[in-house]
Protein backbone atom coordinates (compact mmCIF):
# COMPACT_ATOMS: atom_id res chain seq x y z
CA UNK A 1 0.00 0.00 0.00
CA UNK A 2 1.27 3.49 -1.07
CA UNK A 3 1.48 6.65 1.14
CA UNK A 4 -0.56 9.29 -0.70
CA UNK A 5 0.32 13.10 -0.02
CA UNK A 6 -0.91 16.06 -1.75
CA UNK A 7 1.08 17.15 -4.58
CA UNK A 8 1.01 17.62 -8.38
CA UNK A 9 0.76 15.28 -11.73
CA UNK A 10 0.92 16.55 -15.36
CA UNK A 11 -2.37 16.06 -17.09
CA UNK A 12 -1.78 15.03 -20.93
CA UNK A 13 -5.44 13.62 -21.94
CA UNK A 14 -9.26 15.07 -20.74
CA UNK A 15 -12.24 14.13 -22.67
CA UNK A 16 -16.56 13.79 -21.47
CA UNK A 17 -17.97 11.08 -20.11
CA UNK A 18 -18.06 8.98 -23.24
CA UNK A 19 -16.66 5.59 -24.83
CA UNK A 20 -14.49 7.43 -27.10
CA UNK A 21 -12.88 9.43 -24.14
CA UNK A 22 -12.38 6.05 -22.51
CA UNK A 23 -10.39 4.85 -25.40
CA UNK A 24 -8.83 8.33 -25.86
CA UNK A 25 -7.38 8.05 -22.19
CA UNK A 26 -6.32 4.44 -22.50
CA UNK A 27 -4.81 5.49 -25.35
CA UNK A 28 -2.72 7.96 -24.30
CA UNK A 29 -1.53 5.95 -21.38
CA UNK A 30 -0.06 3.40 -23.71
CA UNK A 31 1.71 5.85 -25.57
CA UNK A 32 3.10 7.64 -22.35
CA UNK A 33 4.21 4.07 -21.05
CA UNK A 34 6.03 3.94 -24.28
CA UNK A 35 7.29 7.03 -25.32
CA UNK A 36 8.00 8.84 -21.45
CA UNK A 37 8.64 5.56 -19.20
CA UNK A 38 9.82 6.55 -15.91
CA UNK A 39 6.55 7.35 -14.34
CA UNK A 40 3.41 6.49 -13.26
CA UNK A 41 0.73 6.86 -16.09
CA UNK A 42 -2.66 7.08 -14.56
CA UNK A 43 -6.28 6.89 -16.11
CA UNK A 44 -8.75 8.59 -13.88
CA UNK A 45 -12.57 8.93 -14.17
CA UNK A 46 -14.38 11.71 -12.09
CA UNK A 47 -17.86 12.24 -13.86
CA UNK A 48 -18.24 13.21 -16.25
CA UNK A 49 -14.52 13.73 -17.10
CA UNK A 50 -11.83 11.24 -17.82
CA UNK A 51 -8.40 12.07 -17.46
CA UNK A 52 -4.95 10.47 -18.24
CA UNK A 53 -2.01 11.72 -15.91
CA UNK A 54 1.14 11.45 -15.74
CA UNK A 55 3.92 11.12 -12.77
CA UNK A 56 3.70 12.01 -8.88
CA UNK A 57 5.22 15.41 -8.08
CA UNK A 58 5.83 17.07 -4.75
CA UNK A 59 6.04 20.62 -6.02
CA UNK A 60 4.11 22.39 -8.73
CA UNK A 61 7.60 23.39 -9.83
CA UNK A 62 8.98 19.79 -10.38
CA UNK A 63 5.26 19.18 -12.49
CA UNK A 64 5.87 22.00 -14.17
CA UNK A 65 9.81 21.40 -15.39
CA UNK A 66 8.41 18.14 -16.76
CA UNK A 67 5.18 19.55 -18.81
CA UNK A 68 7.45 21.56 -20.19
CA UNK A 69 9.73 19.02 -21.67
CA UNK A 70 6.30 17.27 -22.42
CA UNK A 71 4.83 20.28 -24.30
CA UNK A 72 8.39 20.57 -26.33
CA UNK A 73 7.66 17.35 -28.34
CA UNK A 74 4.26 19.07 -29.76
CA UNK A 75 2.87 15.67 -29.13
CA UNK A 76 -0.20 17.15 -27.06
CA UNK A 77 -3.14 18.67 -27.94
CA UNK A 78 -3.92 20.15 -23.87
CA UNK A 79 -1.10 19.36 -21.24
CA UNK A 80 -1.19 21.07 -18.01
CA UNK A 81 -0.91 20.63 -14.28
CA UNK A 82 -2.97 19.07 -11.60
CA UNK A 83 -2.79 19.32 -7.96
CA UNK A 84 -4.29 15.84 -6.68
CA UNK A 85 -3.25 13.19 -4.16
CA UNK A 86 0.12 11.55 -5.25
CA UNK A 87 1.59 8.21 -4.21
CA UNK A 88 5.03 8.29 -2.47
CA UNK A 89 7.83 6.01 -4.00
CA UNK A 90 7.78 4.29 -1.08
Amino acid sequence: EKRQVEGYRVLVYSGNNSGQARDEANAMAKFMREKFPGAEVYVVFEPPIRSCLYGDYRTREEAEAVMYKLKATRKFREISVRKCLINLPY
